[in-house]
């Protein structure tokens, strides 16, 4: 049985791996640009201009609600450490942020595998997770710094929950 599971381990590693290796091909996408909107796709100015003023003004309030709060909190804090180190400017947040959708985006692939293997097996669970980990729509939306992974990571860390109080019974998990 220890072996089922090293192998199985194995796999899903590979697969995270790929997956990683997928996004971070272009995840510094014309970041190097000199022109601001050369670098950024589609909300990513916004994102970062809001985390920017967050900083700036040392405030939790980021006076802007395009999307949930939440999104600017996660993206403020973690963001925080690579400030620290490499200096407050538009390039580190955008590429911190958008290591930050990668991270979740991570997340979500192992939490496909876990309610696939959960559900039905581990061959569907390794086919779940390495569509998910290759598909062109899922590797374009978390390597933006908009809030779609963060949102789609907590969902299925939530669901994940949700089932496992299902199957507990346990009043400790609900």
């Amino acid at each position: 049985k220890l072996k089922i599971f090293i192998v199985t381990e194995r796999n899903i590693l590979m697969i995270l791996s790929l997956s990683l290796l997928l996004r971070l091909i272009i995840i510094d996408r014309y970041s190097t640009y000199p022109s601001l909107t050369s670098s950024f796709t589609s909300d990513e100015w916004h994102d970062v201009q809001v985390i920017l003023n967050m900083l700036n003004e040392k405030t939790l309030n980021p006076h802007s609600f395009v999307y949930p709060s939440l999104f600017y909190y996660i993206s403020l804090i973690l963001s925080i450490p690579a400030v620290l180190i490499f200096g407050q400017n538009w390039q580190i947040l955008l590429i911190t942020q958008r290591l930050i959708s990668i991270s979740f985006a991570l997340l979500t692939i192992a939490m496909t595998y876990n309610f696939a293997y959960k559900i039905y097996n581990e061959r569907v669970a390794l086919l779940s997770a390495f569509l998910l980990a290759v598909s062109p729509f899922h590797i374009e939306m978390s390597v933006t710094a908009k809030p779609d992974m963060i949102q789609l990571g907590l969902v299925m860390l939530s669901l994940y929950y949700c089932m496992s109080a299902i199957h507990t019974k346990k009043n400790n998990d609900y």
